[in-house]
């Protein structure tokens, strides 16, 4: 959680900056430290692969992917756009790039600064919308649903911090309980994949 507190803080000082405009500047500073705290490195070969998917006339591109849990495989493809671009223009050839088979998991769409994250609702190129947040003011259960795009053969470094006004438990905190905790370690994988997928899921453009 303190990886992201600080990342907010990086964040919120391009945005008051003509800095926010200069994307290679802000993906150094705030998109790739981002990926890191979800277990994947920038610096070793094959974990943020280059240009993943792409239309054959190669006049649009994917521009980043997240390797799956084969050295081959592509969990989640990471578009990005214009400081405050609109994302829903992007699918219509995102979909030109993405083939049923390729088993992508995810899709993000980002300027670095504002996160739309979609999962994939058939196994096929038919995406939801799970999440999106702005870095500069997000939320404990943001966070938490944007650890599914964590790397599966590495531990993801974020700390999940709770915030009890968020998350009530049953039986009431000690008073010198601190104000955020880390969650039950004996949560199911289920009970936190209903977790991530709780509230409204809306069908997004891409496979229509």
């Amino acid at each position: 959680m303190d990886d992201i507190k600080r990342l907010s803080e990086i964040a919120l000082t391009l945005m008051e900056s003509d800095a926010k405009y200069d994307q290679d500047v802000c993906k150094m500073t705030v998109l790739f430290p981002l990926l890191e705290t979800l277990g994947y490195d920038a610096t070793k070969a094959g974990d943020i692969m280059l240009n993943p998917a792409y239309i054959d006339s190669g006049e649009y591109k994917i521009d980043y992917g997240l390797r799956g849990d084969t050295d081959e495989s592509v969990k989640t493809m990471i578009k990005m756009i214009e400081f405050d671009a609109e994302p829903g223009l992007e699918f219509s050839n995102i979909r030109k790039c993405i083939m049923p088979g390729d088993r992508v998991e995810y899709i993000v769409i980002t300027d670095c600064f504002n996160y739309y994250v979609y999962a994939n609702a058939d196994g096929g190129i038919t995406f939801m919308d799970i999440v999106s947040f702005n870095i500069c003011n997000v939320t404990n259960a943001q966070i938490r649903s944007f650890g599914v795009l964590k790397n599966p053969n590495v531990a993801a470094r974020q700390d999940y911090a709770l915030n009890d006004e968020e998350e009530p438990t049953e039986q009431a905190a000690p008073a010198a309980v601190s104000k955020y905790e880390k969650p039950n370690k004996t949560t199911s994988k289920t009970e936190k994949a209903q977790a991530v997928v709780s509230g409204t899921l809306m069908p997004i453009i891409v496979g229509s």
